[in-house]
């Protein structure tokens, strides 16, 4: 069953013939279990820099003004992601967005049934887990890192963000896999190494995830 990670209280609960599934089911089998923070360990060398180093210093200056721009915009002092990798400040962009479009981190349908299997006492497995995908988007070079964060505050600029998540909702609500690509084509379009980007974040991760299946 395919998954958004944002939502809104009104996504629930699910389709009847979700629910059913999820009943019958005698597992839980996720993408990453971000519930579980023990498993994930300490991160803080994957997303952040050790004082007194910080972002400013891993970015072209006008990409950093640009980035300041949207912090301003979206009400976030800069010394809060001065600490953060490029990627992370870039995820944590989309977020904040969609958080201020009104969808919610903790109420993406991963964490909702991951939070019904453990009230229902079903055993969790992972396809892949929270700390590896850090560190497959920590492992990215400076260059992909950089641009990244370049897409996700020209998505801001240009007002795509809004596109992007309720485009993307309505696809996964209406179960249009076409749409969804449809979508995802149009807000990634002109985007730096975008290919390459797809190819690490995405495409990178279909072997492992099936011998695992």
């Amino acid at each position: 069953f395919g998954t958004i990670h944002v939502g809104k209280k009104a996504f629930y609960p699910l389709p009847e013939q979700v629910e059913t599934a999820f009943d019958n089911s005698a597992r839980l089998v996720v993408e990453a279990d971000v519930s579980d923070q023990a498993a994930t360990g300490d991160v803080s060398e994957l997303v952040g820099y050790k004082s007194p180093d910080t972002l400013d210093k891993h970015i072209p200056l006008p990409l950093f003004e640009r980035l300041k721009t949207q912090l301003v915009r979206l009400r976030i002092p800069t010394t809060a992601v001065q600490p953060m990798k490029p990627f992370v400040v870039g995820g944590f962009l989309s977020v904040v967005e969609f958080s201020r479009l009104g969808y919610d981190m903790n109420l993406g349908v991963d964490s909702y049934l991951t939070q019904r299997a453990r009230q229902a006492m079903k055993p969790i497995e992972e396809l892949e887990s929270a700390r590896a995908q850090l560190e497959l988007l920590s492992n990215m070079s400076a260059e992909l890192q950089e641009a990244f964060l370049d897409n996700s505050i020209t998505t801001l600029e240009t007002g795509r963000a809004a596109d992007q998540v309720t485009g993307m909702v309505n696809a996964w609500q209406a179960g249009d896999a076409k749409l969804m690509a449809e979508v995802t084509l149009e807000v990634n379009k002109g985007q730096r190494y975008g290919a390459q980007l797809d190819d690490i974040l995405l495409y990178s991760r279909h072997d492992a995830m099936v011998r695992k299946i």
